[in-house]
């Protein structure tokens, strides 16, 4: 382990294994989660550390101070098979209207943080569903398992995993990417931009294979078609 990545109070990133994880599900094959693990180590973070110091540093001058206000919302789960990009595009933009509203007769800071695009998990009261006698694992999300009920599906796939990340990561980059002042996003135009290129990433790590692509990604050949066809992807 690098030292350099140990904070003064002992974190590093692999400090959470320590502790009690009660939602996590049972993965069959760990040779497959360590190679997700190992993967997924070396992609671009979905956050920045600078980010989350700053966001924890403004909730905290809140919580203090008791000026400002904090504007939350977005998602309780999505679906790899959602449309993510328009979904995205009209929470943003129902965002950007509250905090027009909000901004002017709200004391300063007005923080916005949203749930969106990566959703893909569900915390359960219970680790296994019974219908008509049979019981299977528990639907947690799409980034574990499928929602159909049989034993393929309900299998936790660490697989999964790398799907949401290439759901998640491109279009975290663009609502990120900032705007001259007075200027805002065509957020539909973007994020239409963003689905194109995860498809089309997809389809390059697959030969071309249509449904092999719609595997890594996560979704339904039908799903996989539609937006290809929206897209104007041949």
């Amino acid at each position: 382990m690098n030292a350099t990545l140990v904070s003064n109070d002992g974190w590093f990133p692999g400090s959470w294994r320590a502790y009690p994880a009660r939602q996590m599900p049972a993965y069959a094959d760990e040779a497959a989660v360590r190679s997700v693990e190992a993967r997924l180590s070396g992609a671009a973070p979905v956050a920045f550390i600078e980010d989350s110091a700053r966001l924890r540093e403004s909730v905290s001058g809140l919580a203090q101070g008791g000026r400002g206000f904090l504007l939350q919302g977005g998602d309780c789960a999505e679906s790899f098979d959602d449309p993510v990009a328009e979904q995205v595009a009209g929470i943003v933009g129902l965002f950007d209207a509250m905090a027009e509203r909000l901004r002017p007769v709200a004391d300063e800071p007005l923080i916005e943080i949203a749930r969106i695009a990566g959703q893909f998990a569900k915390p359960r009261s219970a680790t296994v569903e019974t219908h008509d006698g049979v019981a299977l694992p528990a639907y947690r999300g799409d980034i574990v398992n499928g929602a159909a009920f049989d034993p393929s599906s309900r299998a936790a796939d660490p697989q999964r995993i790398t799907a949401e990340d290439l759901h998640l990561t491109p279009v975290a980059d663009e609502v990120d990417t900032p705007m001259p002042a007075g200027e805002k996003w065509p957020l539909q135009d973007y994020l239409d931009r963003v689905e194109r290129g995860a498809i089309n990433e997809a389809l390059e790590k697959t030969r071309y294979n249509r449904t092999a692509a719609a595997k890594l990604l996560g979704i339904t050949f039908r799903a996989m078609r539609y937006r290809m066809e929206r897209l104007g992807i041949k």
